[in-house]
């Protein structure tokens, strides 16, 4: 792909190794409840498919084709990271082929257990001549965003990402909503280049991995479960924390497994 005549707004996985959870033992589902959505993909409770199988409905897994759909955000599910309190899901990629500003919104998340992943995502531009910029979805300020510019004499293919064809920046702690914004820039360069760019697609998304797809791509969820519902959760094999608002995460110890959520870790 010609990186000169594109620009992507992108949330990328940072190059952090994520443990993929084996085929579920029993105990990570509720009894009586399905462990899986099709051939690989395990539901832990605090989520579960079935009536009396989740938490309560903001966990709620319908299993579609054999696809796993977070039924409250309608987006499917492509794994659980129990150990970690997060979660892989396919997000649509917003596009645009007008010569304009673009503006664009992702998921809204407020008032759900769940958020963008601070740890595991980051975002990026790639392109020239162009200024992404991130900002809450109720406001006007920036939240983040970062310059991609293009010099046509700069044949460069490698993957650094310093600005030139792309760029990066953090993702804002506790996001649960936003906009995005795309504009064109004139630089020094611009004359040489805008031309070949002009009415060509760009493209917003968010993702968690190389991207495959213009279609669909993976973005990484933080969740969070109410810590008034469950009392005391943390034993000598597991360790739960919590924020200020109350919303409470466990995992198992270094050499223990299972789901603290439900029988604890072994």
């Amino acid at each position: 792909m010609n990186l000169q005549l594109l620009f992507q707004v992108i949330i990328l996985l940072l190059p952090w190794p994520i443990k993929s959870i084996a085929k579920a033992p029993p105990h990570l589902t509720k009894p009586n409840c399905p462990s899986n959505c099709g051939n690989n993909v395990t539901i832990p409770f605090p989520f579960g498919t079935g009536e009396n199988c989740y938490f309560d409905q903001r966990y709620a897994i319908d299993c579609k084709s054999n696809k796993p759909i977070l039924r409250i955000i309608n987006l499917e599910v492509l794994e659980f990271f129990l150990e970690k309190s997060t979660m892989s899901v396919n997000q649509s990629v917003i596009r645009s082929c007008q010569d304009k500003i673009t503006e664009a919104s992702f998921v809204n998340l407020e008032k759900l257990p769940f958020y963008f992943s601070y740890h595991d995502n980051i975002f990026s531009g790639i392109g020239c001549n162009n200024l992404a910029s991130m900002s809450p979805a109720d406001h006007d300020f920036i939240l983040g965003g970062c310059l991609s510019i293009c010099d046509p004499r700069n044949k460069t293919d490698d993957d650094s990402c310093n600005g030139i064809g792309c760029c990066k920046a953090g993702v804002p702690w506790a996001l649960k909503s936003f906009n995005i914004s795309i504009r064109s820039i004139n630089t020094a360069t611009s004359s040489s280049s805008g031309s070949q760019e002009e009415g060509k697609c760009k493209y917003t998304f968010m993702s968690a991995e190389a991207v495959q797809d213009w279609n669909q791509v993976p973005v990484i969820l933080d969740w969070w479960i109410p810590n008034s519902s469950f009392g005391k959760l943390e034993k000598d094999e597991s360790h739960c924390e919590s924020d200020e608002s109350g919303p409470l995460r466990c995992s198992c110890k270094e050499k223990y497994h299972g789901n603290p959520y439900l029988h604890g870790c072994q």
